[in-house]
């Protein structure tokens, strides 16, 4: 098996450590309801056992009731991430006109959508979602590419094209992957200005990205394989029966008369 074999991610992680995040909080009362979209709810160690936490009500900005607080970047992943959505956020609004993104942060994901290409059928566009990926325990953004068709219009063949399902011949597109991470990268440094000034609340520095996806090593599986008698095993299912037999004879199946 070769050792370089690598999976390119659509992952691009922040470079360098996280800054200490600057935040406003006031511990959350048991069944307290949700004071206003701006505050978020996040949990804290009490203390050294990280176990051991309480919930509290988070803002960016200074508020009544709420205190001044540093975290660190792995104090809360979520804090984390809502934190860098919010600098991409900023970053995007002071970028871009308003027509040119999809806002959503009100779903079970946080999520921004960039428009890129326009057509009658609908729009070509870039998501951005905060994440970790734990296996390197990086924080970062997932990018991904998505066609969204017009409202009205009846889907059809050069919709599925400007998915990318089909090719330029309308055919089925085997280069559909390819084809898609060309048009992340290319929106990448079409928007690049959005992702050199993403500033997390508190610090004065910038966050850096990775300009290019991360890859990882990856295994390869063995092939299939299928097992037959005396555990004899065969890449074909035809010839390893023919030559070795089932694995488990079948029971003779006797008819009754019902007599």
């Amino acid at each position: 098996m070769q050792e370089d074999y690598r999976i390119l991610l659509n992952f691009l992680p922040v470079l360098g450590p996280l800054p200490t995040l600057r935040v406003f909080r006031k511990p959350r009362l048991p069944s307290e309801s949700r004071p206003d979209q701006a505050t978020a709810c996040y949990s804290f160690a009490k203390g050294d056992n990280r176990d051991d936490r309480q919930f509290y009500w988070v803002k960016r900005e200074s508020a009544d009731g709420f205190t001044e607080y540093a975290a660190q970047p792995d104090e809360n992943n979520d804090l984390t991430r809502w934190a860098l959505f919010h600098a991409l956020r900023d970053s995007v609004r002071r970028t871009l006109n308003e027509t040119d993104y999809v806002l959503d942060d009100r779903g079970f994901l946080d999520e921004i959508s960039l428009i890129m290409r326009r057509y009658q059928e609908g729009q070509e566009m870039l998501l951005l979602q905060p994440y970790l990926l734990r296996q390197t325990n990086q924080f970062g953004f997932l990018v991904d590419f998505h066609f969204q068709k017009k409202h009205g219009v009846p889907f059809s063949r050069r919709i599925m094209q400007l998915s990318l399902s089909l090719d330029r011949q309308f055919r089925r597109n085997l280069d559909c992957y390819i084809d898609r991470n060309d048009r992340i990268r290319t929106f990448l440094r079409e928007r690049a200005a959005v992702f050199s000034d993403l500033r997390v609340p508190g610090a004065n520095a910038t966050v850096k990205l990775s300009q290019d996806p991360l890859s990882l090593p990856a295994r390869r599986l063995r092939s299939k394989v299928y097992v037959f008698a005396n555990n004899r095993d065969s890449r074909s299912q035809f010839t390893g029966l023919r030559d070795f037999g089932p694995l488990q004879p079948k029971a003779p199946c006797y008819l009754h008369s019902g007599l």
